[in-house]
């Protein structure tokens, strides 16, 4: 008779065990889930404020690097590497075409203009190559960048522009137009050369005579400390290109090839 009661206790006491570990474990398991699904929750929400974030950008602004205008712009800075250009004392052309070319090209980006460059650093490139590159690119325009250069005579200064098709008029005088002003020098006129850079391209296109090299006038502002004469010409530029998407049919006033000082041989 103890020993039936000692058994029932014992398994009296046994049952009473394992229903106080049901319990807790029933407790920890719940708890479990609950940390799990709270982690859950917490991740998709953050998941949600990522992709919000990066799909909203304030009102007005504009991915970087991303053009908001259509028309494409193909600068070449004429000249490169072996090929100096003119060269007046310690002043070498193929420097200021880039220097200008590189200020033109952020002004235009910083604009919502797409740009290529057939150079961007003191590079050699033959000029044919230089027009099919701007084909290549679909570019709407190009515009060559150069200084002129007479070695007699360093009196002589002014501004002018070469074109080829007839469909590089408008351009070339909307350029020049703006940078004689800009520079506050002679306005020659644009004139008509048989350039292979100008008749390969397929668009129109024309090349910037802003000035000559071999001005000791151009040189003595050139060589001052500061001197905001490069960024006047590639404003100019610049001010021409927008000048001429604006108005692609600008009344062109031509000259003759034969009146200008043109130190471009092909």
């Amino acid at each position: 008779m103890i020993r039936y009661r000692q058994k029932q206790k014992r398994r009296k006491n046994m049952a009473t065990a394992i229903f106080v570990f049901a319990i807790f474990a029933i407790a920890g398991v719940s708890y479990l889930i609950s940390i799990r699904n709270s982690k859950t929750v917490t991740t998709d929400t953050s998941s949600e404020t990522e992709a919000a974030d990066s799909n909203t950008l304030p009102e007005g602004s504009e991915t970087p690097d991303t053009p908001t205008r259509q028309e494409i712009v193909c600068l070449d800075p004429g000249h490169g590497g072996k090929d100096a250009g003119a060269i007046y004392k310690n002043i070498t052309e193929s420097e200021l075409n880039l220097n200008v070319a590189l200020q033109v090209r952020n002004m235009l980006e910083k604009d919502g203009y797409k740009v290529y460059m057939s150079r961007d650093d003191d590079s050699f490139v033959y000029k044919r190559p230089r027009a099919r590159y701007c084909n290549s690119v679909n570019a709407t325009i190009m515009v060559a960048i150069h200084h002129n250069s007479y070695d007699t005579d360093t009196s002589v200064d002014y501004s002018t522009a070469l074109y080829y098709k007839d469909s590089d008029q408008a351009l070339a005088t909307a350029v020049l137009d703006a940078v004689s002003e800009k520079l506050n020098t002679r306005n020659q006129g644009i004139a008509k050369f048989d350039d292979s850079l100008l008749y390969i391209a397929t668009m129109p296109a024309m090349l910037s005579e802003a000035f000559f090299v071999t001005s000791s006038s151009e040189y003595y502002q050139i060589t001052k400390d500061n001197s905001p004469r490069l960024t006047a010409e590639a404003e100019g530029i610049f001010n021409g290109i927008k000048n001429y998407f604006a108005n692609p049919n600008i009344s062109s006033s031509t000259t003759s090839a034969d009146s200008l000082i043109i130190n471009r041989p092909d």
